[in-house]
């Protein structure tokens, strides 16, 4: 079975090699001296492959067709009247008669329209009318229709204007506004990180809200009166670009409401703990002096 199978490979092998061999000779070197003639009008023909050499006969598609016919109206003497008589047949001459309303694929010719906007008249064929389309006689009319029929709004979250068509009901002024106004509302409680700043803050009689919301710009962790603001940020999901760049918006703008902002990352809280409860007792204590 091995010899078999090694026999058929060096077979395809060898194939492979014959029809390299055959490309090759084909795209060589053309011999200049080698001169053809066209078979019917006996004009030089452009030699510009060896291919050429051995298969091309005539100088155009045009003494191809004629020599062609020639040659077998020499073998059928009536072969020109039969074209004729194939052209005035009755099946030929429906064909060719069969214009407009006849037409099998008719479908109802073209419907006159006015334009929404200029009023303007202009023809489509009925079938895309029944479609619904031939509202505008162009696209720049179409474009400043919809510019028209922008509504001009504010975003919910930063308050810069923006326009959109009726049908999409827009909101934000894009995806990173949308979520900072969107997310804080959604409410995830009792992480492992939480927990632990939870319980310290209970075992140094600090008080706090858990989970307030401040301003309606963001949902903290924690809030210590009058302004310390405190954040468990998870490690992965903060990380991410559209969260980083999502947090410093929301850091900013609590710095400008005159909030005092602490972020701690799941691996500080984890690992340097001792460093998360000097830094939340420092700014606690300078708040009370």
């Amino acid at each position: 079975m091995k010899l078999l199978h090694y026999t058929i490979y060096i077979y395809f092998i060898l194939c492979k090699i014959e029809k390299i061999l055959y490309i090759y000779s084909i795209m060589g070197k053309i011999d200049k001296n080698i001169k053809k003639y066209c078979i019917n009008c006996e004009k030089q023909l452009i030699i510009k492959s060896n291919r050429d050499i051995i298969k091309k006969r005539f100088c155009s598609h045009k003494c191809s067709s004629y020599f062609t016919t020639i040659e077998r109206q020499k073998k059928d003497p009536t072969l020109l009247i039969k074209f004729r008589l194939a052209g005035l047949t009755s099946d030929s001459n429906r064909k060719k008669g069969l214009k407009l309303e006849k037409h099998p694929k008719w479908k109802g010719g073209n419907q006159l329209h006015f334009c929404k906007l200029c009023n303007s008249e202009f023809f489509i064929p009925i079938y895309r009318s029944n479609k619904g389309y031939g509202l505008f006689c162009s696209r720049k009319c179409w474009k400043s229709h919809c510019e028209n029929m922008r509504i001009k709004t504010n975003c919910l979250n930063c308050g810069k204007e923006i326009s959109y068509l009726p049908k999409r009901n827009r909101k934000y002024c894009s995806c990173s506004c949308r979520m900072i106004h969107l997310l804080p509302k959604q409410k995830f409680k009792g992480t492992d990180i939480e927990l632990k700043l939870k319980q310290f803050l209970i075992d140094k009689n600090i008080q706090f809200e858990y989970q307030p919301r401040i301003k309606d710009i963001v949902n903290a962790d924690f809030f210590i009166k009058p302004n310390i603001v405190i954040f468990a940020d998870g490690d992965y999901w903060h990380s991410l670009p559209n969260a980083m760049h999502r947090d410093i918006i929301v850091n900013k703008k609590l710095k400008e409401n005159n909030y005092l902002v602490l972020r701690f990352k799941g691996t500080e809280i984890n690992k340097d703990f001792d460093l998360v409860q000097n830094k939340i007792m420092e700014t606690y204590n300078a708040l009370k002096q």
